[in-house]
């Protein structure tokens, strides 16, 4: 999957071989007709988009035949992003989540996600970390989701969350904590 970034973007040009070159910046609907070549040619299967609010995914539907298969965006219980979800989702786009643990001490955020009350109470109710509820969360509401950690046990214990689900009760309550966070990405 090659994926196409928001704004004017670091595309590259591709040889006859199909291999990426020189990093060029083009438009997006430049490197939007080059990818979907490659996809004709049957040199990728999907393209995805980054960072694509749904005012820039409706721009890119007005021109595109391929429909993105994926819009990587930052989305957690603190920025659940409902209006681009909701979006996605009527146009069979599938939410790539990341930082679905937060990002607090970073662009200014202070409210840290794995510390909120409603996830610490559940995390004594069902006995998973506030870290796993989260991502389970995500995983609930459809999306596919991305979390790093270099420490092999964090590894593990956030691939630990295929045994179990959040009730549709502990959805809703997760539903109310407050949207702090704020796009790094203009609209």
């Amino acid at each position: 999957m090659f994926v196409v970034t928001s704004g004017v973007l670091l595309g590259h040009t591709i040889s006859k071989e199909g291999l990426l070159l020189n990093p060029v910046k083009v438009e997006a609907i430049t490197q939007m007709q080059q990818l979907e070549k490659m996809v004709e040619e049957g040199k990728v299967r999907n393209i995805g988009v980054s960072n694509f609010s749904s005012k820039k995914l409706s721009g890119i539907l007005d021109y595109a035949k391929i429909v993105p298969a994926v819009n990587q965006v930052e989305c957690q219980p603190m920025w659940r992003q409902d209006k681009l979800r909701t979006f996605m989702k009527t146009h069979n786009i599938t939410v790539c989540a990341y930082s679905p643990l937060g990002t607090w001490g970073t662009a200014g955020i202070t409210v840290n996600l794995l510390e909120q009350p409603v996830l610490k109470i559940f995390s004594e109710k069902i006995g998973k970390t506030p870290a796993q509820e989260s991502l389970r969360w995500g995983i609930q509401m459809g999306n596919s989701v991305l979390q790093k950690s270099t420490r092999p046990e964090r590894v593990k214990e956030n691939f630990d969350v295929f045994n179990f689900a959040l009730s549709k009760d502990d959805m809703a309550e997760i539903e109310k904590l407050e949207q702090v966070y704020k796009s790094r990405f203009p609209l």
